[in-house]
């Protein structure tokens, strides 16, 4: 009999449903699972990158002040965090400035104290008025 269905076209497999234009509820709450877990994925992607960007830099609110004016001291120019969206290009001498710019003196708050030197910042120099 099984020879009689091969002959006449038929195979021993089950027919396989094909539905145009329909989509099954289990299919539609499997897409939508994936999608739900594709959002949350990506999600704590952003998260984690947020985070990675904030502690990127040194912030100087959780350093000593000699810690923070180490920092600028050995890297000889430095970004540093002084607070919630705070921050500035600190600088330990005139090389890590353009020509255009002049060193300004800079403090921040540190962990042990409000007034902390760590450097200094590069400000352009306005024409006729001097340093600022």
């Amino acid at each position: 009999m099984i020879a009689h269905k091969i002959a006449a076209g038929q195979s021993q497999r089950p027919p396989t449903q094909v539905m145009v234009g329909k989509v099954s509820a289990r299919d539609e709450g499997s897409a939508i699972m994936k999608m739900l877990i594709r959002m949350v994925a990506l999600g704590l992607a952003l998260v984690a990158a947020r985070q990675a960007l904030a502690q990127g830099y040194p912030d100087t609110l959780r350093m000593t002040c000699a810690a923070s004016a180490e920092t600028v001291r050995r890297a000889g120019a430095v970004v540093l965090h002084s607070g919630p969206d705070i921050y500035d290009r600190y600088v330990s001498a005139q090389s890590f400035c353009t020509r255009e710019e002049i060193m300004k003196p800079q403090w921040v708050r540190a962990a042990d104290t409000a007034q902390c030197f760590v450097g200094y910042i590069c400000q352009r120099e306005s024409w006729g008025a001097g340093p600022n």
